[in-house]
């Protein structure tokens, strides 16, 4: 078994780019976009309260799954969880996993709409 980490599911990507065509890469875009935008809203509010930051990564969790950015909707699905178990230990350390999984899943992007990915 591999222990290589797949960040895109190229099933989900493969059957919306079939529905939406060219609109699905204005999504992406979108998506990158406000990601980059939720992930700093996540950094400014770690110290936050609780329910601020678990609306945010709720979202972020959410869309992530949408479009097939299936790592970064567990890792963040991970901290919603962890958050709403109460924890709060470790917190830090799941919003610098998320922005790394971000980073690549938007590198992943990048190469399918550059249509450089083989999945």
């Amino acid at each position: 078994m591999s222990d290589e980490i797949i960040y895109i599911d190229m099933g989900t990507v493969s059957m919306l780019m079939d529905a939406l065509e060219d609109e699905y890469f204005e999504i992406i875009e979108i998506f990158i976009s406000t990601s980059r935008e939720r992930i700093a809203e996540m950094v400014s509010k770690s110290s936050a309260s609780t329910e601020d930051l678990l609306d945010v990564v709720h979202v972020l969790k959410g869309s992530s799954g949408n479009v097939g950015a299936i790592h970064l909707s567990n890792v963040c699905n991970e901290l919603e969880s962890m958050l709403r178990s109460g924890s709060v230990d470790g917190i830090d350390s799941m919003i610098q996993d998320i922005e790394v999984s971000f980073d690549v899943t938007c590198k992943v992007f990048q190469e399918i709409i550059n249509g450089k990915y083989n999945a």
